[in-house]
This record gives C-alpha cells, structure tokens and sequence, in this order.
C-alpha cells in the first residue's frame, strides 16, 4: 500500500521511476541521499524551466539557460572537481592514484571527449570515401509552438504552448524513432553522428551527419521531411526552417570539418586552434549547464560498430593471440576509427564479427573488499566489463579490482565503491 502510493507521487511530481522492487524500494526511501539526489535533480530541472517560462532564457538575457541554472551547475563543478582532489583510487595490491589525474585522461574531460568524437566523425568519413557513400547534414527542428521567444524581436512568442526542453528533445526523440524504422522498411543504413542543442532560447534542435550510398540519398531526405512535417505542417515557416540539408561538398571542406563546429560549441567550445577564446569556452559550459538541468542526451552515434569494444580495446597495451582482436586493437590503438571499422566487418549497419564485451558477477569473492562489491543497501553492485570475447576466445581489459578512498578528515564509513 504504501510502496504504492510512493509509485504514484513519484510519478505525480516526476521524481523518475523507481524500477525497483518493494523492498528494494522501502530501503532507499529511508535513505536521505537518495531523496537528496531525486530533489536536486528536479528542483535543477524545475528552476531551469521556470526561467525559461518568465523569459530569462534568450540571446538578450541568459543564453541557452538562466544565469541562475549556469551559476548552479558551475558551482556543481566545482564540488565535482573538489570531491576528485580528495578522492584516492586504491588497488587490491596497494597501488593508489588520485582520482582527479585519472578524470584528466578520461572522457569526463571535456578536450578528451572532444578528441574522441572528431576521431570517429574522421573514420566514419574515411569508411564513406572507401565506400563510395556521401554525406549530408540535416537540421531537425521543433515546431514554432515550443519556442518561448522569438529570435527576431526577442518578443514572448504568443504560439508557446508550455513545452519544456526536455519534452521538445523528447518529440524530436520520437520524429527520429519514426524516421529510423522507415529507413529500415526501406532498407536504408546511414551511419553518423548527432548532436543535440540548444537555441538561443533553450528550445533544442538536431544537428545529424550521415553518410548512406549515393542512389538513396534522395529517398532519405524524402523520409526525414515527410516525418518531421507532420506536426503543424502549415504554420509559417515550416517548409523553411523544420528541417535543413546540406550536402556534404569534399571540395569545399570535410564532413567532419562541418560537424566540428558542432561539437566543439557543446562540449568545450574549441575548433581548430582557437582555444584562447574565452567567449566560446563560456558558451560551451552554458550548453552543458542547458543539458545537465533538463536530462538531454547530447551526442549519439548512429549506426557502426560499438563504441565499448573500441574503449576496451584500447586499454590493452599488449598483442593478443587472436587474430580478429589483434587486428581491432591495432586499429583501436592508432586512434584508426575507419580501420576499425572496416575489421568489425560493417558499415552502417549491424556488426559482422561477434565480438562483445564480457561482464563481471558482482559476487563477494574478497573478504577484505566484500563491502566493496555491495552497494549502501546491501545489494550486489551491477556486472562491470573486463574484457572482450570473440566466438570462444576470451581476453581481459580491466586487471585489477580498484575502490575509492576519501582523503579528507572524515572519510566515509567501509569501503569506497568499486570503479
């Protein structure tokens, strides 16, 4: 009865779901950092809103989100970063590194992250030439109607509905899932990349890079118009403006030289050699402030092989007897995105080679680390991936077991958790 009523006002106040069971669920209701963390989240998401619903949210006063929200999430940095200084990563054998170095060379920095998606934004290119496929650029736009201000005038829009950030990526969300299952019936396979972001008023928009064979670019521009048209179809500007191609011209620059700008703009605001630019760097953190408040996903890849093979393959330093994942972490090791690709054996679609990662049980298996493998309510932590396998041929990635360990004053009780 009680759990159940939990369900509904969770619900009601959209506190996210709890996809637990009953148990499971009564324990994290008695924990006060589970509430802390479902609140934060919401009061971020609801203040984020509440600016952009009285106008605060524009090219003239906040741009992509209220100064309020940016202030908050530059604050959380700051925390971030300080819980990383304090925060030791502990080997079973005694070896320890700072947490902090560790994030420096990881995808949570935003210049290695930018790093990465150029990396395969250039092979997916260099799979396209290979292939003798072309590129466009498609912009996917929302309806006038979930826009607060128009850009022109910087005037209230008097056509807004109440649709926040979050609900309008989740319609852009579901036009993409309609278009993708047509390119299937059609047996179309694109593949590349897409970034979500923000107009000047918070209202996102899809930048999307694919490359597909040249007979059926047509017909995959014919499919993303006709989908992304049928909400208000007729309102002023909706042929224009609801959705935008470009044609991927080599001679006048690269597909990924397109899509940088992109990328650079929402994550760290660097293209090309201009990283002294401290108005970007400001714009870019304020996209990422846009995002972290409303839950939006900002890149994806779409289509090619997976990403988590890449990544774990690039923790090998050594040569392994199997030919096939020999091949791939050479590959994976000069940063070849193309060569990868082309080794998995697909292109735009579904992998050809059976390879996949392999997943630990969270079993205690340690005494003096089974707290470790426990998560604060006593349950078993999520399978972790350490390695890699190919039909029967197995290799590891991950060779050691690390836990936290806070160097502050007033380390927390027990053992940090398993990273």
């Amino acid at each position: 009865m009680a759990v159940g009523k939990c369900r509904q006002l969770f619900a009601h106040y959209e506190l996210g779901e709890l996809q637990f069971t009953d148990y499971e669920i009564l324990k994290r209701l008695s924990d006060e950092r589970f509430w802390q963390r479902r609140l934060r989240h919401k009061s971020n998401e609801a203040l984020a809103e509440t600016e952009r619903a009285l106008h605060l949210v524009s090219s003239r006063r906040g741009l992509y989100c209220g100064d309020k929200t940016f202030e908050n999430f530059e604050e959380s940095l700051l925390k971030s970063q300080e819980f990383l200084e304090r925060t030791l990563l502990v080997s079973a054998d005694g070896e320890s590194v700072n947490l902090a170095e560790v994030s420096e060379h990881t995808i949570a920095n935003p210049d290695v992250l930018f790093a990465e998606w150029m990396v395969r934004i250039r092979g997916f290119e260099q799979v396209a030439d290979y292939q003798g496929h072309v590129g466009v650029m498609i912009t996917l736009s929302t309806p006038s109607r979930m826009h607060p201000i128009l850009k022109a005038s910087g005037k209230p829009n008097p056509k807004f509905d109440g649709t926040s950030p979050k609900q309008a990526n989740e319609y852009l969300n579901h036009v993409w899932q309609l278009i993708r299952a047509k390119f299937s019936r059609s047996e179309i396979a694109p593949y590349g990349m897409r970034v979500a972001e923000p107009n000047h008023d918070g209202t996102p928009h899809w930048h999307i890079l694919l490359f597909v064979e040249p007979d059926k670019l047509k017909h995959l521009k014919r499919i993303v118009k006709r989908y992304a048209m049928q909400d208000s179809p007729n309102e002023k500007g909706a042929t224009k403006y609801r959705t935008h191609f470009v044609d991927i011209d080599r001679e006048r620059g690269s597909a990924a030289g397109y899509l940088a700008k992109y990328i650079a703009k929402n994550i760290n605001g660097i293209k090309g050699a201009r990283e002294g630019d401290a108005g970007r760097r400001s714009a870019a953190r304020r996209t990422r402030a846009w995002a972290s408040a409303h839950g939006i996903r900002k890149f994806a890849q779409i289509g090619g092989p997976s990403v988590t093979v890449w990544r774990e393959l690039r923790r090998l330093s050594h040569s392994v007897k199997d030919e096939t994942l020999e091949e791939l972490r050479l590959a994976a090791d000069s940063s070849n995105w193309a060569a990868f690709c082309i080794a998995m054996g697909g292109f735009g679609g579904t992998s050809k080679r059976d390879i996949h990662p392999v997943y630990s049980s969270s079993s205690i298996d340690e005494q003096a680390h089974e707290l470790a493998n426990l998560n604060q309510y006593g349950e078993p932590r999520r399978p972790r991936v350490i390695g890699l396998r190919n039909a029967l041929f197995g290799v590891l990635t991950r060779y050691k077991k690390w836990y936290w360990m806070s160097k502050s004053p007033q380390p927390r009780d027990g053992v940090g958790m398993l990273y």
